[in-house]
């Protein structure tokens, strides 16, 4: 398990949005706010997917029995930053291509959407 006060952990940012759903706006698939409350986090590099929960439920304050689910929009174009399709992490390959996408500088900011 990992921990927060942990200095030799590296760590990456994330924003994360949370209280929202995903719906089909004008033909995009758009994260739409009920409630939506976003935060920036710093979390480990390494982590599974279980610990991903873990983490983001403790976090943000949610109930691991009630479940959530994660998700990221990933980029399908360079030169057009709209084209980009919905992507659900739901094992520990999943979590290990969301870190990697995350840690290059340029996608910028990556935000993880809990639903």
């Amino acid at each position: 398990m990992f921990s927060d006060r942990e200095p030799y952990v590296r760590k990456f940012r994330i924003l994360t949005c949370t209280g929202g759903s995903w719906e089909v706006i004008n033909g995009v698939m758009e994260y739409t706010p009920l409630g939506l409350m976003r935060r920036t986090f710093e979390i480990p590099v390494e982590l599974t997917h279980s610990e991903l929960m873990i983490w983001v439920a403790r976090k943000l304050n949610l109930s691991l029995e009630i479940g959530f689910k994660m998700s990221y929009q990933f980029p399908l174009s360079s030169s057009d930053p709209n084209k980009t399709v919905v992507v659900d992490i739901a094992d520990d390959e999943d979590v290990k291509i969301f870190t990697e996408m995350a840690k290059e500088p340029d996608h910028g900011l990556i935000t993880l959407y809990v639903t």
